[in-house]
């Protein structure tokens, strides 16, 4: 009999130990969604950047670069543009997010409009972009410039 309690006690242990271990090396993922702050924007563009690398073997590499306008309150915000998801439905476009994190002063009533650059790896199977604020699309550019030929 008390063979059989304290068979049936390590099990649970056991498995606990276990999934406490497991849990450790598990990166929690940052969420996707984050609120949007900006008020409006506009003049979104999209272009290919190229450039050489710099070791024993020169290499060629691209890079997309995506530029806008975008108007918010003037106090305590921070504006970055982050990599996304790649839609693999037909065209391809790539998505952005728009990051505008920080605490505003409510007592703060003036409005700026602020320039924002991102620069990302570029992949030629990409046609478009999609820049995403919050839990909506802001913009979408269906041309990219392509990279101005060497001459």
């Amino acid at each position: 009999m008390s063979f059989l309690i304290l068979r049936t006690t390590r099990v649970p242990i056991l498995a606990g130990i276990l999934a406490f271990l497991a849990g450790c090396n598990v990166p929690v993922p940052e969420t996707v969604y984050s609120p949007c702050n900006a008020l409006s924007s506009a003049s979104w563009k999209a272009r290919v950047e190229g450039y050489w690398t710099r070791h024993g073997k020169p290499l060629h590499r691209r890079n997309l670069v995506i530029e806008g306008d975008v108007t918010m309150p003037s106090g305590g915000y921070a504006l970055s543009i982050e990599p996304g998801a790649l839609q693999r439905t037909e065209p391809r476009f790539q998505q952005v997010h728009l990051r505008t994190q920080g605490e505003g002063d409510v007592a703060t009533q003036a409005v700026t409009t602020q320039h924002v650059v991102g620069r990302f790896p570029y992949d030629k199977k990409v046609e478009g972009v999609a820049v995403r604020c919050g839990d909506g699309i802001i913009a979408e550019i269906a041309n990219i410039a392509p990279e101005p030929s060497a001459q």
